[in-house]
């Protein structure tokens, strides 16, 4: 899987994640799945409020589950309501799956070789020893 590419070339996970999410907000959420406006401005919202002043600098490749972590559960703590919780969750999961795809790719690959080498090892059948 390639690396998702900002138009101008740069990698998306080198973008702060404040320009990243105004370009998924308006790239994908908008253009490509049809999401009304009061939808993408819901949820730009609420990046701003909750997690902008968090996160909103970093790079996207700087930003790790703990961090998200402690944004949803300071949410939580301020009482929003299971409705809103599942809109961020909505908004940041496919926002990041990228990177852990990217993230996951390597695992995978390190993870077919050892199967590979399992199925080789188990045909040529178990090792015997000659007893003397």
């Amino acid at each position: 899987m390639g690396r998702a590419q900002h138009p101008d070339g740069r990698d998306v996970r080198e973008l702060t994640v404040d320009a990243a999410l105004e370009q998924f907000l308006t790239e994908y959420l908008t253009e490509e799945k049809g999401r009304k406006e009061k939808t993408v401005n819901d949820c730009r919202r609420l990046h701003e409020r909750w997690f902008s002043p968090t996160i909103g600098d970093r790079r996207v490749s700087r930003v790790d589950a703990a961090t998200m972590d402690r944004v949803f559960g300071a949410m939580r703590q301020a009482g929003l309501s299971d409705s809103r919780l599942n809109q961020a969750k909505s908004l940041y999961a496919p926002f990041f799956s990228l990177g852990q795809a990217t993230r996951n790719h390597d695992k995978t690959r390190w993870s077919t070789f050892r199967s590979r080498r399992a199925a080789i090892s188990r045909k040529s059948g178990p090792r015997r020893h000659l007893a003397a």
